[in-house]
């Protein structure tokens, strides 16, 4: 799907994207204890925004 600018006024343009807009930021187990205790966990990235600014000049 091509990007659309979100503001284009002239000489530059402003864009926003998202990456995992619907992925709330967690902890995962990724290893356990034989008892069921995290041995280790694993940090899952929250949503992020992203502007981008692009001049001509």
């Amino acid at each position: 799907m091509p990007r659309q600018p979100a503001v284009n006024s002239g000489g530059g343009m402003v864009q926003c994207d998202s990456r995992f807009a619907f992925t709330p930021g967690r902890t995962r187990k990724i290893t356990v204890n034989p008892d069921g205790s995290a041995y280790a966990v694993r940090i899952i990235d929250p949503r992020q925004f992203i502007l981008t600014t692009t001049f001509e000049l």
